[in-house]
């Protein structure tokens, strides 16, 4: 009962969904009916076949996805405008909005970004070799320069964050 709640509350009609067979089974009809007919001028024939019930809810269907799709991706987008907002040295800036809010750095563990050590950007950096290379090449290639903007590794300047390390090359470039 629940999911159809939500799917209403979705498609803001009825909880039918149009299913991928009942759409197969049409366009092989169509196909049937008009063989050597070029594809985009078959969809015109798929509408005139169809119901006008099914489209209504093809149509209900289709417009829900694709809102959903956007606003999802609406939201990421001011996720990351947010996140790159926090940062005050540019060039880590524009690395840092390539890198999860919270940054998995193995078995389960996770550091918020600001928090990050270069030991964490290492560990990071392993768990991304472990997975699909290709996937994440630029992920990669974000924490590759990150760890080379990070200072020389003294015992003073051994536990920075990557917030401290943003704020004082901020500082040096005069940006603050």
């Amino acid at each position: 009962m629940k999911n159809r709640l939500l799917q209403e509350s979705y498609t803001h009609g009825s909880a039918r969904h149009v299913s991928g067979k009942e759409c197969e089974e049409l366009v092989r009809n169509t196909m049937a009916l008009f063989p050597n007919l070029p594809a985009a001028n078959l969809v015109q024939e798929i509408v005139t076949l169809a119901e006008p019930d099914f489209l209504a809810e093809l149509d209900q269907t289709l417009r829900s996805r694709y809102f959903i799709r956007t606003v999802k991706r609406l939201r990421e987008r001011d996720r990351s405008d947010e996140s790159a907002a926090a940062w005050l040295f540019p060039e880590i800036r524009e690395i840092a909005i390539k890198l999860p809010d919270l940054v998995p750095v193995g078995d389960g563990e996770k550091v918020e970004r600001s928090k990050l050590h270069y030991e964490d950007l290492e560990r990071y950096l392993k768990v991304l070799n472990q997975k699909d290379r290709e996937r994440h090449q630029k992920r990669i290639a974000a924490v590759k320069a990150l760890m080379e903007l990070w200072p020389p590794r003294t015992k003073k300047l051994q536990g920075l964050t990557l917030a401290e390390i943003d704020a004082n090359k901020a500082r040096i470039a005069g940006l603050v």
